[in-house]
């Protein structure tokens, strides 16, 4: 796994003008080739950056939309479940395994996984799923075929011949999240499960937080939720908040409010103990930040881990109440750390915040874009994948028009200044012509592909894979 730390860019003062023919007159100015190497490589490899259509032997998984796709720990796998079916509306059931190609020439293959007991979870889509430990998927809530929204927890054991589905949580009367949308759901480094925020059937935003330890290997029966205590300190009930996880720890910032108004807080939610904590935002000199996610906050934004080791994270996109208040697509960084004897124990430094409008490799500006998926690949590459600009929404106000593969943005995150003008490179090469409604994506966490699962829009019912490789 990549470890390269965004601070060394912000450590380093270049100035081309002061090098030589030579080169010598770099060593004098304290120039570092190696930091103009890398910018090269990283040019290369983003423009030879492609995507492609994996060729799979089997049976195929049949067409769906609103699924899940998930990456198995380190293998060069990710495992399908769920969704709407794309020719009958059907909600489905049905667990698929992907084993990617590792060398060229080689084609996938989908294995259906087949559990030996009828028992299993109601088909759904718009669930939640998550591998943890490298070994379960879990599957939580989602909805129904009459529109109904489900809180129960589902556990398979894919390293099993013969795997059988257990339902977590106790019996239907044993404490659990309920049924919601719009909130977060992660898994931490020991696959503690941790849900918090969203909206309830009538739209009402919640603020409370649910801990189940997934990952133990305990039997369902004591696998249970467990709600964190509420106090007057936790952060106020929200949809639509950014989120990630850093070892135990799940940051949380932004969000819609009840009253439709915004928050530009950021809060710190410690799985071990099921506690929460305030985080204080600052600069380079601990001097406290204001606004660092926009005049009174964000909404419907992205975020994702850069560097796990150095804290960093970045978010980029969402907006402020409406689309016409959009947040720069430019990535902000942050470095979250916990500080020792002080008053605030948590606290995020700002390493960059957005100061231009970026620009595709054509030089067209880059327009506002909500929901969409910020992933870090294993080549220390950000990938900004699917998202909407709004333009196309339900009775709910919610965008469905997903921007398609040739739209997808990527960006060198060993340095600085991932997100500038320019830094974000549109990757439209041998990219489909359409990618169907509803597509689920993942990246590969120890490889630099981006899988995506859609259907196929021209009549076939089966899915298609498509992967974005960055070499």
């Amino acid at each position: 796994r990549c470890r390269v730390s965004l601070l060394d860019g912000f450590k380093r003062s270049c100035s081309l003008t002061s090098m030589g023919a030579s080169g010598d007159a770099a060593a004098d100015s304290g120039f570092d080739l190696s930091v103009l190497q890398r910018r090269i490589n990283s040019l290369r490899t983003l423009e030879s950056a492609q995507w492609r259509e994996v060729e799979v032997d089997g049976p195929v998984p049949p067409g769906r939309l609103w699924h899940s796709v998930t990456a198995v720990g380190d293998k060069d796998q990710v495992v399908l479940f769920g969704g709407v079916s794309s020719t009958s509306g059907d909600m489905l059931d049905d667990t698929w395994v992907l084993d990617l190609p590792t060398e060229p020439g080689e084609r996938g293959r989908w294995r259906q996984v087949f559990p030996i007991d009828l028992l299993r979870p109601e088909p759904r889509a718009h669930h939640d799923a998550s591998v943890v430990a490298g070994r379960w998927l879990v599957v939580h809530g989602g909805l129904l075929q009459n529109g109904a929204r489900l809180s129960d927890t589902w556990r398979l054991d894919l390293t099993e011949v013969n795997p059988e589905w257990e339902e977590l949580g106790g019996n239907r009367f044993a404490p659990r999240p309920m049924p919601r949308y719009h909130h977060s759901m992660l898994a931490t480094s020991s696959g503690k499960l941790v849900v918090f925020g969203g909206h309830n059937y009538a739209r009402v935003a919640l603020g409370d937080a649910w801990v189940m330890d997934a990952g133990s290997g305990n039997s369902p029966p004591t696998t249970r939720w467990r709600q964190a205590e509420l106090s007057r300190n936790d952060p106020d009930p929200r949809a639509y908040q950014a989120a990630v996880v850093l070892g135990e720890y799940v940051l949380v910032c932004g969000g819609e409010l009840q009253d439709g108004g915004l928050n530009d807080h950021f809060w710190v939610f410690d799985a071990a103990d099921r506690s929460w904590h305030p985080v204080s935002v600052v600069d380079a000199e601990g001097v406290a930040v204001s606004d660092v996610l926009g005049a009174g906050g964000r909404m419907r934004h992205s975020a994702c881990v850069v560097d796990e080791a150095s804290g960093i994270i970045a978010m980029c996109g969402g907006h402020g109440v409406s689309m016409a208040e959009a947040r720069p697509i430019d990535c902000l960084l942050l470095r979250f750390s916990k500080v020792s004897g002080t008053a605030i124990n948590f606290q995020c430094e700002v390493l960059k915040r957005p100061t231009t409008t970026p620009s595709n490799a054509e030089g067209a500006p880059l327009g506002p874009r909500r929901d969409a998926a910020l992933l870090r690949l294993g080549s220390c590459h950000l990938a900004l994948f699917g998202g909407n600009d709004a333009s196309v929404v339900d009775q709910f106000g919610d965008g469905y028009h997903q921007k398609g593969c040739e739209e997808t943005l990527v960006g060198d995150a060993s340095r600085a200044s991932i997100g500038n003008a320019g830094e974000w490179h549109c990757v439209a090469r041998g990219a489909p012509d359409s990618t169907s409604m509803g597509s689920a994506v993942t990246s590969m966490p120890y490889s630099d592909q981006l899988i995506v699962v859609d259907h196929v829009a021209d009549g076939k019912d089966e899915v298609r894979v498509l992967t974005l490789s960055i070499e």
